[in-house]
């Protein structure tokens, strides 16, 4: 009996030793326990910051916690790495963005100062060659008369003539007048002389190259009942003259439809030329 006792005992120690690693290779408690995990060599011990302390409001580790998944400290002193920059480079994006709302609308609109000028309206010059006197008279008048914005320019030849007239009247409306009773009479080759000067409004029946061919023709009229009409010698009335207008292209245009009907017998050129 006695002996059971002592073998029951020496069992007993021989499982606690065995149980302590008392038995292990490396004759340590730990070594065992090392032999024991499974993947230990991927276990890492992060050490907490030495300078920085633990928040109070973070709880602390029990002691019978493990350290093979511990958790980062909440400290400044590990600051978060900022996400890389766009692959495109800023300046390349903002070299092109507009720099506020209001200037992004400002190309679609042309200030009044960046308009483009208004295009002059072309000029245009028209000439007469070889006028007579009386031409050149009935041609100036219809100017002054109806395109007086015109510039216009005169010349005369080298040979006088001899002027068929009634006398300037009082005015144009007793020149219209006095116009009036001649065609009742059947006189129509006439007109009323408005150039500016001692014979404005005097009403001319016509012009010769010569004395005698003037005195027929009054001689005519006032067997028509012209009693006023006589003859003159022009200083200025000679074959050979020229007249010239110059302005913009619609007006000179509309003077030279004018003049076709007035004295289709006269053709104008444009100037620099002679035909």
């Amino acid at each position: 009996m006695r002996a059971l006792l002592i073998a029951l005992v020496a069992a007993n120690l021989l499982l606690f030793a065995w149980g302590q690693g008392w038995f292990a290779r490396s004759g340590s408690a730990d070594a065992v326990r090392l032999q024991q995990q499974v993947n230990a060599d991927k276990l890492r011990i992060v050490p907490p910051a030495a300078a920085t302390p633990a928040p109070e409001a973070a709880s602390q580790p029990g002691e019978g916690e493990a350290s093979a998944s511990p958790r980062l400290p909440d400290s400044p002193a590990q600051p978060v790495q900022p996400p890389p920059p766009p692959a495109a480079p800023a300046t390349a994006v903002t070299a092109h963005a507009p720099a506020s709302p209001a200037s992004a609308a400002a190309p679609a609109r042309v200030a009044p100062a960046e308009r483009a000028p208004a295009v002059a309206e072309r000029q245009a010059c028209l000439r007469w060659h070889d006028l007579g006197a009386a031409d050149g008279d009935r041609l100036e008048a219809l100017v002054a008369a109806r395109f007086p914005e015109l510039q216009r320019s005169r010349s005369v030849g080298g040979k006088k003539l001899w002027w068929v007239h009634i006398p300037p009247q009082a005015s144009r409306s007793d020149a219209e007048r006095r116009v009036g009773e001649l065609r009742r009479q059947g006189v129509n080759e006439l007109f009323i002389n408005e150039v500016p000067g001692p014979n404005r409004f005097a009403i001319s029946l016509g012009v010769f190259s010569s004395p005698a061919a003037a005195q027929k023709h009054l001689d005519s009229l006032r067997r028509q009942g012209v009693a006023q009409a006589r003859v003159s010698e022009r200083e200025s009335a000679v074959l050979g003259g020229s007249f010239e207008v110059r302005g913009t292209q619609n007006r000179v245009t509309a003077l030279r439809d004018a003049v076709a009907r007035a004295l289709p017998s006269i053709k104008p050129t444009v100037c620099g030329s002679r035909k």
